[in-house]
């Protein structure tokens, strides 16, 4: 009967104690199955090596028994197509749908088929939606309509693919009967924390073909409200459950209020932050390790695998622990799926530059001159809109190395040609980027192929799931953009699994895939992650699932958020079993941008544990000390820490070559730029103006700001012309920073340059009626008849070089207008006794040339990006002073109102870099100016880097 051969099980939910039960149950011909693969998997390693029985996943059991029913068996529906036809079903719901606000929202098309799925587990099915809907109230009424109305469409298109739900291949099977008796001798079906009440009855079916079928549910005995979800099916089931473990376990007086002192060692550990707890979790394991522990025996449990996993395998890297990770990431997240995905949008578009971007990356191993090369050739071919991608093959064929981009050329070309179903792109994307396509994957190192190939397969699979479904719901064909458009959509919501070492400390993120350790690492116990905090569904309120409830007088009882928020004590729990010997829960007390709060829990354990240690480790605490150093670049970092602070190295040249090439050249001269950069810091002009290094930038509107002299502004005719240039010189500017930046950046600057342009201009024509010009001269040079070159100092004679855009007369004044630059303040005049501040240095420069050439009234005329114009000058006439028109920006200032200590000032400051650019060395000089210097991670006196505090630093001088 049945009755005798269908039990409930009870059992721990995980460590020593669970595996106990498992062999134990290993009797005769068995056949294991199980609610979740993991769970099943966690009873392979539990089984004796030798024994033989069977382990198959709940599905493909039944599907064992429906053949032997003589009922033939249907592929079943993969979750990707499931989310893939909600998706589509859902885009085409009418306007008057429930779902009409968010029919087009991929996290509803993930929500919606969530919760089919859990409908479906519970044998409720569009037909009984319906039926049900009938008797319901409005709002309940819609929802389940319309939940019918996908899941019907759902079953429409699976039919034609030859699919079915696994609920459906349960419920064929419930209609049938074994022929004859069976060979299977013994089912054993763990549920661990799953509830299935459309599988619970396809087991009771089973004990009816005579079959002994044993459930095994995690097990409190006398704990009613602890792993209740096993009481429920017990219920279902209509049998007792039977404890199979007597034993009292130290985890029987968690939430009992009471206190044992037969435990594990047990540890409450605080860290600073997420990355300092994933690494004293490792240190944690690696000591163990070192004392002989198996790797494999060692776990760390996180319910956030994206967020905690990436962290945990760079540590580990670091410190030398072998992990078996298994991490799902965004697709898109991988440098191969990047890459492929920027080359499709690249030579798609109708601007041939965007291929330089992709063609930056490692997939394709471009030498340096090749990718100057190849960017010459783009900037070449935009040049004429309708042929610039003929050019573009036409350079490559001419060019070795870029077989990839003729290949992508040959696939743009027959695929603007044709429009063809999703299946048929697929089969195109395949050719591009599959094996013998643009990527070769065949001289990676093992590692990095293995990565790409699992990027590979997940672009490849993910188009052909949802092309299945595509197709058969529409006949429609696209175009290679409109194509493009879903294959982008499709790819960022898939996801590729990284692995780690395949022998080493496991990690895990479910409960149920826990695996019985000697020591279990549980970090991120925070309020919120562990436990969940508690949240009705956003489909299906509490109050609807109670209204189902009544309605099917109680065969539809699907668990509310309060049996959800309860049901998390169950998972501390199954935490606190997978291991016998050591626990460890940690936390991290801040995360970027707040305090934690840790979870209750822990204080649970301090209730209920009588020595439960408690480690708080400092945000200083980098790494142990060093006799607890157990990896070699822990060691490396903590000798370094307890070492006597060193004095920075001086920056010393040792060859004759090295030293020329810094050294300044007296008959070369020096741009007036330089001397300014060189007083604030000789580093960084060493840098910039004689070793031509590029430094980051650290100001995005500073690539713009020198377009007024670039396009000819001063000079401009009128006022047509002008913005004419300006939107001309914008331009070519924006070519030229193309394969420089992110195209967010670019729009932010032909944006930025389309705002300043009208305030360049109205400033400009402003300008020229207050200040009124005369006698211009463009482009004079220094060491002309109006700039005077040669400064005499105390350090000898300064030459200098360079040209200003123009100078004029303004009355009395001699006016030269600067290239762009930071419009001066109060604080910036130059005083008596005082350093002239550097800002100003430049402009005293240009000054002092005008005045040694004859000027008796020189003055500077400074635009800037702040909406300003500035007159500068430390000399006027007694009658005359220039004038100024707020409204447009226009301003003066006197430099001082002591000329003599204007001049004196620019001659010192001048000695100052001249005796620095003579010598053979270069010298760092923090500063205000660190704060804006992309230089910092060169000079590593940067105070921005917290390794100079004090600008006073005393400079080498050697």
């Amino acid at each position: 009967m049945a009755d005798q051969r269908l039990q409930v099980i009870g059992a721990a939910p995980a460590g020593p104690a669970f595996d106990a039960v498992v062999r134990s149950l290993d009797r005769g011909f068995t056949i294991f199955t199980a609610f979740d693969d993991a769970l099943l998997n966690r009873a392979k390693e539990a089984v004796d090596p030798e024994s033989e029985a069977e382990f198959e996943g709940a599905y493909g059991l039944v599907g064992r028994f429906l053949t032997m029913t003589g009922e033939p068996l249907k592929a079943l529906a993969k979750p990707l197509q499931q989310r893939a036809l909600v998706s589509a079903i859902c885009r085409q719901l009418q306007d008057d749908s429930p779902f009409e606000a968010v029919r087009d929202w991929p996290g509803f098309h993930k929500l919606a088929a969530e919760k089919l799925s859990e409908l479906r587990s519970h044998g409720l099915d569009g037909d009984e939606m319906r039926s049900l809907a009938e008797s319901a109230s409005p709002r309940l009424s819609s929802i389940l309509n319309e939940l019918a109305h996908i899941e019907h469409k759902m079953r429409e298109i699976l039919e034609e693919m030859g699919r079915e739900f696994s609920s459906d291949r349960i419920a064929r099977c419930l209609t049938k009967s074994l022929a004859h008796q069976s060979a299977i001798g013994r089912i054993v079906a763990l549920a661990g924390s799953q509830e299935h009440p459309m599988m619970e009855q396809w087991l009771a079916w089973a004990s009816q073909q005579g079959i002994d079928v044993t459930v095994v549910v995690d097990s409190r005995p006398d704990t009613p409200r602890v792993f209740a979800s096993s009481q429920r099916l017990a219920d279902r089931m209509g049998r007792k459950i039977i404890s199979l473990d007597e034993d009292k376990r130290w985890t029987d007086s968690l939430f009992a209020d009471q206190e044992t002192s037969e435990h594990p060692q047990i540890t409450d550990s605080r860290s600073p932050d997420v990355l300092s707890e994933c690494e004293w979790a490792l240190r944690s394991c690696l000591q163990r390790i070192n004392q002989g522990a198996d790797p494999s025996r060692l776990c760390i449990f996180a319910r956030s695998s994206d967020f905690y996993g990436p962290l945990l395998k760079s540590a580990a890297l670091r410190l030398g622990v072998p992990l078996d990770v298994r991490i799902p990431l965004p697709l898109l997240s991988t440098g191969f799926a990047r890459t492929v995905l920027g080359v499709l949008e690249a030579i798609l578009s109708n601007d041939v530059r965007r291929v330089g971007k992709p063609a930056a990356s490692s997939c394709f191993g471009l030498s340096s001159e090749q990718q100057t090369s190849l960017w010459t050739a783009l900037k070449a071919a935009c040049r004429n809109e309708k042929t610039q991608w003929s050019d573009l093959e036409d350079w490559v064929q001419e060019r070795d190395g870029f077989e990839w981009l003729e290949t992508a050329l040959r696939w743009r070309k027959d695929a603007l040609e044709t429009e063809e179903t999703l299946t048929i792109w697929r089969q195109k994307v395949i050719a591009l980027a599959g094996d013998g396509g643009m990527i070769d994957l065949s001289e990676q190192d093992p590692v990095g192929r293995a990565r790409d190939l699992a990027a590979q397969y997940s672009l490849q699979t993910s188009l052909g799931d949802a092309a299945s479904v595509a197709d058969r719901l529409s006949e429609r064909r696209l175009n290679v953009h409109q194509f493009l458009r879903a294959a982008k959509e499709i790819w960022e919501e898939a996801t590729v699994l990284v692995r780690g070492d395949e022998y080493g400390v496991k990690f895990v993120s479910k409960t149920d895939a826990l695996p019985s350790c000697d020591l279990l690492c549980v970090l991120g116990m925070l309020e919120g992650s562990l436990p969940r905090r508690r949240s009705e569904d956003p489909l299906l309120f509490d109050s609807d699932l109670a209204e189902l409830k009544e309605l099917s007088s109680g065969r539809f009882a699907l668990a509310d958020s309060y049996v959800k928020a309860a049901a998390e004590r169950d998972e501390f729990i199954r935490l606190c079993s997978a291991s016998e010997t050591a626990l460890i829960f940690s936390y991290p007390e801040t995360s970027d941008d707040r305090d934690n709060v840790p979870a209750f829990y822990l204080k649970e354990l301090q209730a209920t544990v009588s020595d439960l240690e408690t480690l708080v480790r400092s945000r200083t605490e980098v790494v142990p000390s060093k006799e607890d150093c157990l990896s070699p670049s822990d060691l490396a970092i903590r000798e370094s820490l307890s070492s006597d602070p060193e004095p920075f190295l001086p920056i010393r040249l040792e060859t004759d070559a090295a030293k020329d090439a810094i050294r300044l050249d007296p008959e070369s001269g020096v741009g007036p730029k330089e001397i300014e950069e060189t007083i604030i810091c000789p580093f960084r002009s060493v840098l910039q103006n004689r070793l031509k290094i590029s430094l980051p930038r650290t100001h995005l509107l500073s690539l713009i700001t020198d377009l007024p002299l670039q396009a000819g502004l001063p000079t401009a005719p009128d006022l047509e012309s002008a913005r004419t240039s300006l939107a001309h010189a914008a331009e070519t500017r924006l070519s030229d920073l193309y394969s420089e930046l992110e195209e967010w950046e670019l729009k932010l600057l032909e944006s930025a340059s389309q705002r300043l342009t009208q305030g360049w201009l109205d400033r400009e024509f402003a300008a020229r009626e207050i200040w009124p010009r005369s006698d211009v001269e463009q482009q004079p040079e220094l060491g002309g008849e109006s700039l005077r070159a040669e400064i005499p100092t105390k350090e000898g004679t300064v030459v200098l070089k360079g040209s200003l855009p123009m100078i004029y007369k303004s009355g009395s004044f001699l006016v030269g207008r600067v290239p762009f630059g930071r419009v001066p303040e109060t604080a910036d005049r130059a005083i008596e006794g005082e350093p002239l501040p550097e800002p100003l240095v430049r402009f005293g420069i240009w000054l002092l040339a005008m005045k040694g050439a004859g000027a008796q009234y020189p003055a500077l005329e400074l635009d800037s990006s702040s909406g300003k114009r500035v007159f500068l000058y430390y000399r006027r006439p007694a009658d005359e002073l220039p004038n100024a028109k707020v409204q447009a920006g226009l301003s003066r200032f006197e430099l001082s109102d002591k000329p003599n200590t204007m001049i004196r000032g620019i001659m010192d400051r001048i000695s100052e870099a001249a005796d620095s650019l003579k010598q053979s060395s270069i010298r760092v000089r923090p500063g205000s100016a660190c704060e804006r210097c992309g230089a910092g991670e060169l000079c590593r006196r940067s105070s921005v880097f917290g390794e100079t505090m004090n600008a006073a630093v005393q400079e080498d001088d050697s």
